[in-house]
């Protein structure tokens, strides 16, 4: 099959007004491309091919229902169940078909912050604390409370009671 700037230079040629052996010597193509070419110039227009059957096509259900029944995407853990099974495929073709059924990762939404009155909220943080001491690295874990808590100057906090418990 000829291509496409090709076959659009001979029906050029054509109405230009040269014969079929003049456009046939200067493309350096046989006559009869030429005249088949002039006569059908839909040829140019390639069919698609049918897709051809993949060795993964007797698995792909059985895929499809680990994917959504036990949230197995990993292709290793698939590909080795596979093969135990009696595929002769690669992973390549087993990863492309597995891509689309994973589930969409989150993306990160943005915190949205929210304020609440004095009083109305306690804030509570588990952390770990890296430090040196003595030139060794040390690590201990800690709790971190915040009460949140504006008042004014002199009055006494709701949270004074629990002061002397």
């Amino acid at each position: 099959m000829l291509r496409s700037q090709t076959v659009l230079t001979i029906h050029n040629l054509h109405v230009e007004g040269k014969s079929v052996q003049e456009i046939a010597q200067e493309l350096q193509i046989s006559r009869t491309t030429v005249r088949t070419y002039l006569k059908h110039p839909e040829a140019v227009i390639r069919k698609p091919r049918p897709p051809r059957p993949s060795k993964l096509d007797p698995f792909k259900e059985r895929i499809k229902q680990w994917v959504s029944e036990a949230h197995c995407t990993n292709c290793e853990v698939i590909f080795t169940r596979l093969r135990a099974m009696g595929y002769t495929g690669g992973i390549s073709i087993l990863k492309e078909f597995v891509h689309p059924l994973r589930p969409a990762v989150a993306g990160h939404a943005p915190v949205q912050r929210y304020e609440t009155k004095p009083g109305e909220q306690v804030q509570f943080d588990w952390g770990e604390f890296v430090y040196e001491e003595d030139g060794q690295m040390r690590k201990f874990y800690g709790l971190y409370v915040r009460y949140n808590q504006v008042q004014p100057f002199g009055t006494e906090s709701p949270l004074a009671h629990l002061a002397s418990v």
